[in-house]
């Protein structure tokens, strides 16, 4: 009986120390927990008024950089949605899917990388972060 009451207890405490946030808590730097895909760096940065910057750097040399202004930004509750433009190829897009929590001081976030080519989805890659810093 003891192990039972010391179990429950733990999960009651356990979901108590861990708080969804909302879309203006994304604001920071982000690096990913895994690569998106193999060998690739990858740094995500939120600004406060959520615009947002993805960078990818891949093995073979190349860089996507994409843009994310304000305006191309909507939430709903616990979600974020940033659609963004590829820099150097316009024929290129993503939407990046966030939901997000923070636990003893970290903050992490997970969710979908939608990718688009000519305006057509062709890909959705799953990824998940965890924040470095506030965005100042």
């Amino acid at each position: 009986m003891k192990t039972i009451i010391l179990v429950a207890g733990m999960l009651v405490g356990g979901t108590a120390v861990s708080d969804s946030f909302g879309p203006l808590d994304f604001a920071g730097h982000w690096q990913p927990l895994h690569p998106i895909t193999k060998g690739e760096e990858t740094s995500l940065t939120i600004a406060g008024d959520l615009s947002a910057t993805l960078e990818r750097d891949f093995v073979s040399g190349s860089r996507i950089v994409m843009t994310a202004p304000p305006q191309e930004i909507s939430g709903k509750e616990t979600l974020v949605i940033f659609d963004f433009k590829n820099e150097n190829d316009c024929s290129t897009a993503a939407k990046l899917v966030l939901g997000g929590w923070s636990s003893s001081g970290k903050k992490h976030a997970f969710g979908t990388l939608y990718l688009y080519r000519d305006g057509e989805l062709f890909n959705g890659l799953p990824v998940s972060f965890e924040g470095t810093h506030e965005e100042q």
